[in-house]
C-alpha cells in the first residue's frame, strides 16, 4: 500500500513542478483527485465478474492494479489482496 502513497506524492509533486513551470500560480487540483489520475488508465479493466479476464484490454506497458477479495475459511479473516505493477514509456 506504502507504494502506492508514494506514487500519488510523486504525481503530486509532479504536477506541482509543472505548475510552478508554467507559471500558472491558480492551477490547482484537490489532493483526493490524483488518485483518480493514478488509476484512471486502469478505470477500464474493472467489469463484471462474468467478463473474462481475456476480454479486457490489459495493457502491460502502461503498468497496472488487480484488487482480489480473497474468502478463506470461518477460521481465518477474510483478505484484500492488492497486485500493483508500474511501467514507465
Amino acid at each position: 500500500i506504502r507504494i502506492f502513497y508514494a506514487q500519488l506524492d510523486g504525481l503530486a509533486a509532479g504536477w506541482q513542478f509543472a505548475v510552478k513551470r508554467s507559471k500558472s500560480p491558480d492551477a490547482e487540483i484537490p489532493k483526493e483527485d490524483f488518485i483518480w489520475l493514478a488509476m484512471a488508465s486502469d478505470i477500464a479493466n474493472f467489469g463484471p465478474q462474468d467478463l473474462p479476464t481475456s476480454e479486457r484490454d490489459f495493457n502491460t506497458d502502461a503498468g497496472g492494479i488487480l484488487i482480489k477479495y480473497v474468502n478463506n475459511s470461518e477460521e481465518i479473516d477474510n483478505l484484500i489482496g492488492i497486485i500493483h505493477s508500474t511501467a514507465a514509456p
